[in-house]
């Protein structure tokens, strides 16, 4: 069997993967909730705006810092890499 017959399964898997990805991200960080995260030495937070899509940044996440009105992409699959808390939720007050 080559190798080649392989790619289609393989891309159907990565894409399944990718999707449940997707979905789990904007469940754990809705749009308008109100994120901490550690970028470089600085903790800083701000409101999710967008969300990465299928091709696009798969486990990003998009905020507006509260403090500059500056917008920042991360990578808020993995909570340890920035250290990333839900401070609220879009229904809840913000509180810190």
């Amino acid at each position: 069997m080559s190798p080649l017959t392989k790619l289609p399964d393989a891309l159907a898997r990565y894409e399944r993967a990718e999707a449940a990805l997707i979905k789990a991200v904007e469940a754990a960080y809705p749009i308008g909730a109100v994120v901490g995260a550690t970028i470089g030495r600085a903790r800083i937070y701000g409101a999710v705006e967008n969300h990465g899509g299928p091709g696009y940044y798969a486990g990003y996440i998009w905020i507006v810092n509260e403090a500059t009105g500056k917008k920042r992409h991360f990578y808020a699959a993995r909570r340890s890499l920035h250290d990333v808390e839900v401070v609220s939720l879009p229904s809840q007050g913000t509180s810190r």
